[in-house]
């Protein structure tokens, strides 16, 4: 459902499982952009990015991916992933195409376009940077971590996560999207190694918050092992507001189902937990507007529902519109939520 006469430019930011999820209900929907984070050094992606010294391709082709047209032979291709027993074991197809194309061009954001241009994409899917990017985090007990495998390993509390270099230079065209965009979607994703990769490229958070664009943040339905153990709604937020501004979102917006008693074992299991809204949305002021949905759509795994989110993100666009706010949050929660 399209509640816009005239298609709005979308500019989602992001990495991992998240980003795909949203980009694939709102594709179709709007002329979307997706600017993707590029520290991952784990797996098929980490071992091309060290063997051919370029930028890791998974998070790319997960998007594009999620990009293509329906049905797309090609988008199957690309995720199809070599056998254990192959030479070629455990590497996705589409990262070993966009490495053969980095090769061909060297030129990993060319790279990423001629993938794009071969799948027939709907819209357009931008590296944040095509500088080798290393994450770097100092933990509460005083020690010091190099990169995103051996932060999520650690299983202890982030202080503080810089970029090595720390000043890395963006896509041009993502800070021109950015600027043109009519919304900016971050999240849902891994706080540290998804999310906040993006937002610490100094020109990027510069670009965002300058933009008159409003910001949507799409709180994690789970929390995440070695990143975000025990967080609520409010944690994130707390510590997206220490690299960033407390107004630097106009809309939040936080899962408030609670999927069934097996499901939620399952990812126990694997030390993983159900984000709680808590507090953040007993605040009576603050700078952005709390948005509640009973959001996730669970088969296999728990993920956002990319048509529920897809709604709340026209709504939203349609009362930007009309001049009017938009928050969706009801009265019974402020009385029953946890503190």
């Amino acid at each position: 459902m399209n509640y816009l006469q005239k298609r709005p430019n979308i500019v989602c930011i992001g990495g991992g499982t998240g980003l795909p999820t949203i980009l694939s209900g709102l594709v179709g929907h709007a002329e979307l952009t997706a600017i993707v984070t590029v520290t991952d050094d784990g797996g098929s992606s980490g071992y091309l990015r060290q063997a051919f010294n370029m930028p890791p391709p998974g998070d790319i082709r997960n998007a594009l991916v999620a990009m293509a047209q329906p049905n797309s032979p090609l988008s199957a291709l690309c995720q199809y992933r070599f056998p254990q027993t192959s030479f070629f074991s455990g590497h996705p197809l589409g990262n070993l195409m966009l490495t053969g194309l980095m090769q061909m061009t060297n030129d990993f954001a060319q790279a990423v376009e001629n993938l794009s241009q071969l799948m027939g994409i709907r819209g357009q899917v931008l590296p944040a940077s095509t500088e080798l990017i290393h994450l770097k985090a100092e933990l509460t007990d005083g020690s010091t971590v190099h990169g995103e495998c051996h932060i999520r390993q650690a299983r202890k509390k982030i202080k503080q996560l810089t970029l090595i270099p720390d000043e890395p230079i963006p896509l041009p065209q993502a800070l021109s999207t950015i600027h043109a965009a009519d919304l900016i979607v971050i999240g849902p994703g891994s706080l540290y190694t998804s999310i906040l990769p993006n937002l610490l490229i100094p020109k990027i958070k510069t670009a965002l918050q300058k933009t008159s664009a409003p910001k949507l943040f799409i709180c994690n339905i789970m929390t995440e092992p070695g990143e975000t153990d025990n967080f609520t709604a409010s944690d994130h937020i707390t510590t997206l507001h220490k690299y960033l501004s407390e107004d630097f979102f106009n809309y939040v917006l936080v899962n408030t189902g609670t999927p069934d008693q097996v499901m939620l074992k399952r990812y126990t299991n694997k030390k993983q937990h159900l984000v709680t809204p808590n507090t953040i949305l007993n605040k009576k002021e603050q700078p952005y507007q709390i948005l509640t949905d009973n959001l996730y759509s669970s088969s296999n795994f728990l993920r956002h529902d990319p048509a529920k989110v897809c709604q709340h993100v026209l709504t939203i666009l349609k009362h930007r519109q009309a001049g009017q706010h938009y928050c969706r949050l009801p009265p019974l929660l402020k009385k029953n939520l946890p503190n």
